[in-house]
């Protein structure tokens, strides 16, 4: 149901030095004695697959678990949902979901029958900007109701209340209604909030919270937290008990934004929301890491790349690499900015270094994974390394295969989470939060008139 991911052959885990292979779930996890540093995995890896030149992710298991005690460390008082639009990996979801300290946000039904073979309805929070009552059909028709429904405007809460009474609501509110941004201007307008909250709650719409985008890339943020707090106080009177601010987290900023934000709450006199978060690139992109190779190069001037008159007459490169924009570096399309490292695959490989650029491989006058760059002079076959690539490019569709691995000291923690997961399941007859819609007959077939 979930995302599937191609793993790299048997023989792989053996040649880069692993003391031995684990699954977990339906993945083989090759486990270090010591976890060693992905760029060295990935050199290995290279090293064997320099018959195929193909593209390839490895992925650090460890930095899932980091990441998580990293956001429950400083965000404490905030629920993360994570969003499986960001990265659907199984492995990476099945690390998020084996504790209740992670829960999921859905924007598709595939994606809500992804999560429900995981987690329970209440861990599951469901919003598409194209809410459809076949959607709304089929929510309806859960056992239980999901933690929150997102609806953009009035008429999907309406909708949502006819069909599905008892299902709590999140009002998606914009911040920045005139913003260029398509992802930040959708919601309803603060002062069409005001007005709508109060006469839905009065109609017995279950509005429960609001949701917003707090967090947003060359926005003026002082001003955000104002209309905040101007949405906040305005809402005073309604019994709201959520508050959703969205993803945009960054780890070097983690510990000041979660300042900002109890600092908004008190001076809107709420400090009594409980707060929940869709921290997407946070959670997932510090533990994929990729490896391209280059396919073609040429030797340019280096003032055609930087445009600077002072650098006349050195020497530059255009590199031409086996992916794309339009592949797995469409990432940028979602404000992501991919870096490369040359992979130094024997001790010879790095020289001095040049200014370069990284052409994908359509060779289109947009198709350039990274413009401008600080690279050796290197070979066709040789190989890239970008780091940080788990949000939105480790996707199934693109067909690259991972190598998943970790520690003993992490894979022992995982085993004795596990056995205690089963031996408290082992007394139990009655439904877990980790039962899966597989096990009900009625979900089963419900989902089977949709999907097939």
């Amino acid at each position: 149901v979930c995302g599937s991911r191609r793993r790299l052959v048997s023989a792989t885990y053996d040649g880069v030095g692993a003391r031995w292979k684990e699954q977990l779930s339906d993945v083989s996890l090759a486990v270090y004695d010591q976890c060693p540093q992905t760029e060295e995995i990935a050199r290995k890896l290279a090293i064997l697959k320099r018959v195929d030149s193909g593209s390839f992710f490895v992925m650090d298991a460890s930095r899932v678990e980091s990441s998580m005690e990293e956001w429950n460390g400083c965000m404490a008082n905030c629920a993360p949902f994570y969003p499986l639009s960001c990265n659907d990996d199984p492995l990476l979801l099945q690390l998020l979901t084996r504790s209740n300290n992670c829960n999921l946000h859905v924007s598709s039904l595939a994606e809500l029958e992804c999560a429900l073979s995981l987690v329970s309805p209440s861990r599951i929070v469901f919003h598409s900007h194209l809410l459809t009552r076949k959607m709304l059909k089929l929510i309806a028709t859960l056992q239980d109701p999901l933690h929150a429904l997102v609806v953009d405007n009035e008429d999907s809460a309406v909708d949502s209340y006819s069909l599905n009474p008892f299902q709590p609501l999140l009002l998606r509110v914009s911040l920045s209604p005139d913003s260029e941004r398509v992802d930040l201007a959708i919601g309803m307008p603060i002062e069409e909030a005001i007005e709508c909250v109060p006469r839905l709650i009065r109609c017995g719409v279950p509005i429960v919270g609001l949701s917003v985008q707090l967090m947003a890339e060359g926005e003026n943020m002082v001003e955000r937290g104002r209309e905040l707090i101007h949405l906040l106080t305005m809402m005073s009177p309604c019994p709201l008990s959520t508050l959703d601010v969205g993803d945009g987290f960054d780890s070097s900023t983690l510990y000041d934004t979660s300042s900002f934000i109890q600092c908004i709450l008190e001076n809107a006199n709420a400090t009594h929301l409980k707060l929940m978060a869709t921290p997407g690139r946070f959670l997932a992109a510090s533990a994929f890491t990729l490896v391209t190779s280059i396919v073609g190069k040429k030797s340019i001037d280096a003032r055609v790349l930087t445009r600077r008159e002072e650098d006349w007459g050195r020497e530059g490169f255009v590199y031409e690499t086996n992916d794309s924009v339009y592949g797995v570096f469409s990432n940028r399309m979602m404000g992501e900015k991919p870096r490369c490292i040359a992979l130094a695959l024997d001790d010879n490989s790095m020289r001095e270094e040049h200014y370069s650029a990284v052409l994908g491989s359509t060779r289109d006058a947009i198709d350039f994974p990274q413009r401008h760059a600080r690279l050796p002079s290197l070979d066709v076959g040789d190989c890239l390394l970008w780091k940080e690539m788990g949000a939105y490019a480790a996707r199934d569709e693109d067909g690259l295969p991972v190598y998943y691995y970790t520690g003993r000291d992490h894979w022992e923690r995982l085993k004795g989470r596990e056995e205690r997961e089963m031996m408290s399941d082992g007394g139990s007859e009655g439904e877990t939060d980790m039962e899966s819609i597989g096990d009900d007959d009625d979900m089963t077939e419900c989902f089977g008139r949709v999907f097939n």
